[in-house]
């Protein structure tokens, strides 16, 4: 490994970043715009925002190239620190890709942060958000009006998963249509360092939209007649 190579990473991980070869984002940058830094390669770690990628961008360094963010309308996040994984791409007729994107100040991490690792429940998120948007990318018509529902998801972690670069498949084990609906099973890898770090299976259905909101206007109403039922049975 090169002696000055350096891996950035978002301020959020402040234990991770005093291990040799780490540093913050912040102190990185703050040493580049001085001409401070020396590092003949960068690698771009996880807790970076798409703003700071683009200025990292622009420093005369040598730098792996920087995951491109999937969008809003392939997520389902509208803002935009968010949306944790990349535009996913195709390696065959069921089999998908994409690379964890994990800006720091992401509404799962904000709150809580300890350790070293990226949380599960981050991961579990950032797995969501990579089967939304290969549905919605790749199965589902252009503008569809959808909802996605979840009827089960196992996750099972293999070791941590640290803020650097991370791979994350995805396989469509099963596609069952239905009238108005659509049943998914999907296998997702993740991969760090050519270690698998996080498997996770799920099965979600996509419903159209306005089914959806009907099943869950029934689901709601019934759920307060029985909330008030309990409540006046126990007056």
């Amino acid at each position: 490994m090169p002696s000055k190579l350096t891996i950035v990473v978002g301020d959020r991980f402040q234990q991770f970043a005093r291990n040799p070869h780490v540093q913050p984002v912040s102190e990185f940058l703050t040493g580049a715009r001085g001409g401070a830094s020396t590092a003949p390669m960068v690698v771009l770690g996880q807790g970076l925002s798409r703003q700071t990628v683009e200025e990292i961008g622009t420093l005369p360094l040598r730098y792996a190239a920087a995951p491109q963010p999937a969008n809003s309308a392939l997520t389902h996040k509208r803002a935009e620190k968010n949306i944790m994984v990349s535009m996913p791409r195709a390696t065959s007729e069921r089999q998908f890709e994409a690379d964890l994107f994990l800006d720091d100040r992401n509404e799962v991490m904000e709150d809580h942060q300890t350790g070293q690792h990226i949380q599960g429940l981050a991961l579990i998120e950032a797995a969501r958000q990579l089967w939304t948007a290969v549905a919605e990318r790749f199965f589902l018509p252009p503008g569809a009006k959808v909802r996605f529902v979840i009827d089960s998801i196992r996750a099972d972690f293999a070791g941590f998963v640290f803020p650097l670069p991370c791979r994350m498949t995805l396989d469509v084990v099963e596609v069952v249509h239905a009238p108005l609906q659509r049943l998914f099973t999907v296998h997702i890898v993740m991969r760090q360092n050519a270690h698998d770090t996080t498997m996770i299976d799920a099965r979600f259905r996509v419903i159209d939209d306005r089914v959806s909101e009907r099943q869950e206007m029934l689901a709601a109403r019934k759920a307060i007649e029985e909330t008030v039922a309990s409540a006046a049975a126990s007056a």
